[in-house]
């Protein structure tokens, strides 16, 4: 097996572990959200959430909005994604300097 091809190789296993790693913080990411909404859903059971009638919106004793579940993942996923390209760029540059 040439050096190019070993190049190659560890390059696809670069990329299959860092999708792994990007894929399992996702998860955890996502867990968390699943039991803090679990929770919220419980505290609004036991009434320490209040509800104003006028907008449906879930609301802290302090009167602030909570955030949507749903919403909250969107800066992380932007992060991830803006993390992988600054990834992708290096190692473009890196592959252009080696094989001039």
């Amino acid at each position: 097996m040439d050096s190019f091809a070993t190049g190659q190789l560890l390059d696809f296993i670069g990329d299959i572990g860092f999708f792994l790693l990007i894929f399992l913080l996702l998860h955890l990411f996502l867990l968390e959200q699943l039991s803090g909404s679990i929770r919220g859903t419980l505290c609004l059971l036991h009434g320490s959430l209040t509800v104003s009638h006028s907008d449906s919106q879930p609301r802290d004793e302090g009167g602030q909005t909570l955030q949507h579940p749903a919403k909250a993942h969107k800066p992380i996923k932007a992060y991830i994604f803006s993390l992988y390209r600054q990834y992708k760029n290096k190692k473009q540059i890196i592959y252009i300097m080696r094989y001039r």
